[in-house]
């Protein structure tokens, strides 16, 4: 894998580690211990398992670090035992990735022992098993009918916690082992079937605007730029995970901002170049480590200009242009436009922040290179209080303005 930074060093923030771990992955066993369904709590997802001295085991969360127990009074209890597969949530990365990182245990010499166990899982509020999902853990060999999801404290006689194949470190970073690896790549190889030597889909984008809508100010421009450069677009969540294997099978480069769609790009072929556009000014640690499954060429190119949370705007920048060798010079036209859309950005997140609170200070730079101005506060008018306003402007400018 070799890794490209087309990054302002003074901005972005790029923690390089080396995210594989070579170790023999086991399980703990624990007594007469309790599961927790999660409940709605702020900054952590609470739910996973607590021991018969009602301590939290911290190995049970669904991002180690990030779990928490709660307090409770009233549970049942069996005499049956259990296999822990995690918390499950629906957001497509986080399954990828940590909601797998157990189903190794499943198909090791470990499992034979304990066939008669029930395998138990806890659900994240509003997690539902969609077809994608699904089609993962059929792929994989995994039959979803055995598995049994908490929603109400429950003490088993025994709980066994497979080890997580894919973890974050506190204080160090996201790592893999070469479990988690195997079961991607089995993934990929099942995808060889689908591999077409005249495929359109040699080149393509994968797009959030579908989905981030209205939070995802720019980036129909940055599709439109793809699509100048030869690139296919592609909307994930519109496809089911087998239309998207056929796609990523025959792809040899791959383009997207970071989030859920860019982690797909562990789906590819070897040698293939994957172009990654940050959405905030720090690389996630996810796909640091996902990078280095296989060997991609991959490089990250700054188009981004966050600083509103759970706001993204984006723009052509001059080291996308450069990178695809055309004129990286910003014409007045260009400039005139990344203002207006620039403004509009500030006053989406005014509203939907209610204080439109701004988080500039690593952009300031950035900003003053594109002669942009950054109140500290935006005052948003009586006229333009109402959201729906808002986004339509967004839709608007999203496609009009390119």
């Amino acid at each position: 894998m070799s890794c490209q930074y087309l990054l302002d060093s003074d901005i972005y923030v790029v923690n390089k580690i080396d995210s594989y771990v070579d170790k023999e992955l086991s399980y703990m066993s624990y007594r007469n211990a309790y599961i927790l369904p999660n409940i709605t709590m702020k900054e952590k997802t609470a739910g996973g398992i607590v021991t018969e001295g009602m301590e939290y085991v911290e190995n049970s969360a669904l991002i180690n670090g990030h779990g928490c127990s709660y307090d409770f009074r009233h549970y049942r209890t069996t005499k049956k035992k259990a296999i822990y597969l995690g918390v499950f949530i629906n957001v497509w990365g986080h399954f990828i990735t940590d909601c797998i990182s157990r189903l190794w245990f499943l198909s090791s010499h470990f499992f034979e022992e304990y066939l008669d166990y029930d395998l138990v899982y806890v659900p994240c509020i509003g997690f539902e098993w969609e077809e994608n999902y699904k089609s993962v853990l059929e792929i994989l060999g995994i039959c979803l009918e055995n598995f049994v999801p908490i929603n109400d404290i429950v003490q088993y006689s025994e709980i066994i916690v497979p080890d997580k194949s894919f973890y974050l470190e506190m204080g160090k970073g996201y790592f893999y082992t070469e479990s988690y690896r195997k079961m991607i790549n089995d993934i990929r190889l099942y995808s060889k079937k689908y591999y077409c030597e005249n495929s359109k889909y040699r080149k393509v984008y994968f797009t959030y605007s579908q989905w981030l809508k209205w939070r995802s100010v720019g980036e129909v421009g940055v599709e439109r730029y793809f699509r100048k450069q030869g690139y296919c677009l592609v909307a994930p969540e519109t496809l089911s995970f087998e239309e998207q294997l056929q796609i990523l099978a025959n792809c040899e480069s791959f383009a997207s901002t970071t989030g859920s769609c860019a982690h797909n790009s562990v789906f590819l072929r070897d040698d293939c170049e994957v172009i990654l556009i940050p959405r905030r000014y720090y690389m996630t640690g996810y796909q640091e480590a996902l990078n280095q499954l296989w060997k991609h060429n991959v490089v990250y190119i700054s188009c981004d200009l966050y600083v509103m949370t759970d706001l993204y705007f984006y723009y052509i920048s001059s080291e996308l242009k450069r990178y695809f060798h055309n004129c990286p010079k910003m014409t007045k036209r260009e400039i005139r436009k990344i203002k207006r859309q620039f403004w509009l950005y500030l006053k989406l997140g005014a509203e939907e922040n209610d204080v439109g609170e701004i988080q500039c200070d690593r952009y300031n730079q950035l900003v003053q290179k594109l002669g942009l101005k950054i109140p500290k506060k935006i005052k948003v008018s009586r006229l333009a209080k109402r959201l729906r306003l808002y986004r339509l402007i967004s839709y608007v400018f999203n496609q009009y303005l390119h």
